[in-house]
């Protein structure tokens, strides 16, 4: 009988650890649920100017005839402007 109460601490101490890991568990997957924060506006703004450049420089190093890189221009601006709406 000395023997059940060390048992009995024994199995305690398990459940607290084993309910300690589940709490730390929730934890970290609401962590995980959080969305994410949308880009500052700085951000987007630089993004959207390294596609705009990626993409004139694309263009430009593509052979294609002046009507068509220009074709590319016109949208590659109207695309930019699209991303950058409402950030400035």
């Amino acid at each position: 009988m000395a023997g059940e109460p060390q048992d009995n601490r024994g199995q305690r101490a398990t459940d607290q650890e084993r309910h300690d890991l589940e709490i730390k568990f929730k934890k970290e997957k609401a962590e995980r649920r959080k969305p994410k924060p949308p880009p500052a506006p700085c951000e987007v703004f630089a993004a959207a100017q390294r596609h705009y450049d990626e993409t004139i420089r694309a263009l430009e190093a593509s052979g294609l005839g002046p009507a068509v890189i220009e074709a590319g221009r016109k949208r590659a601006k109207q695309k930019f402007l699209e991303a950058i709406d409402g950030v400035i």
